[in-house]
């Protein structure tokens, strides 16, 4: 019984370390995931870093909503691209038939 208790005191040191390497381990593989650049979408106000634990994030595209990269449409062609209209009025020929 004395044997079994003096195995597992080390473990009670080394499993705190074992916990922080991975810990270590996931932010690096996280900073992999979300490199410099990206876009980190969410719907809570929490800053990043906080959620994530690393790097320093500012607010992209605020009040805007977010469009694909297409290629065939000019308007979409190119990265940060801006247009559109927050409010818009229909003309009849944009109301759906009411058939």
């Amino acid at each position: 019984m004395a044997r079994d208790k003096a195995r597992q005191r080390p473990r009670r040191v080394v499993e705190p370390l074992r916990r922080q390497d991975n810990r270590e381990a996931a932010a690096r593989a996280d900073e992999h995931t979300w490199p410099v650049g990206s876009i980190f979408l969410s719907t809570v106000p929490t800053n990043p870093a906080v959620l994530l634990g690393f790097g320093t994030w500012v607010a992209f595209a605020q009040g805007r909503v977010l469009v694909g990269i297409d290629p065939t449409q000019v308007e979409f062609d190119t990265v940060l691209e801006t247009g559109g209209a927050k409010t818009h009025v229909l003309t009849v020929a944009e109301t759906p038939c009411a058939c």
